[in-house]
């Protein structure tokens, strides 16, 4: 098994997609185990074949791929409360060394399954003078498996609230 100590999951490698998560700050205990999957499509790879520029710098990078669409089911337990439920998740891997460079201070990102069958997926790097990066991308794909590669301009991000750290201030 896999463990993630950041995340608290454990990912069993005998049987992939299944996982075992504990929260223990939000509800305790809270798990959900998901059966494997059933696949929609082939993986999706972000980039170019998978490698994922974050930066200028050849070590700003990652590698990067998505199941955007997996027919998934299991059982989500609260306290004494086991509930069966099912639905449509999504799945990403990426792996790097390095991802920003050294005027990006973080990253917007989001994922959305769309109730028209689309998925989109985009990513703003964030510079720290407050402009985007021009590395920042996504994809949009159709609900027939079409992909459409978003650049930098081709999604524009608007906050419309802030949320402040109550613990340290940071915004």
């Amino acid at each position: 098994a896999l463990q993630s100590r950041a995340a608290n999951v454990r990912e069993d490698v005998e049987r992939p997609a299944r996982f075992v998560t504990r929260q223990a700050r939000l509800v305790d205990p809270f798990h959900h185990h998901v059966a494997p999957p059933l696949v929609r499509a082939p993986p999706l790879l972000h980039g170019d074949r998978g490698l994922s520029r974050k930066g200028a710098a050849p070590g700003n990078a990652s590698y990067y791929y998505s199941l955007t669409r997996l027919s998934s089911q299991g059982h989500l337990r609260l306290g004494d409360e086991q509930l069966s439920v099912e639905g449509s998740s999504w799945l990403d891997r990426e792996w790097s060394t390095s991802a920003l460079g050294k005027d990006q201070v973080g990253w917007d990102w989001f994922a959305l399954q769309l109730s028209d069958g689309c998925d989109l997926m985009f990513y703003r790097m964030r510079r720290s003078d407050g402009s985007q990066d021009p590395k920042s991308a996504g994809v949009l794909v159709d609900r027939d498996g079409g992909v459409r590669r978003l650049g930098a301009a081709a999604v524009e991000l608007v906050p419309i609230r802030f949320f402040t750290s109550p613990r340290t201030g940071a915004r």
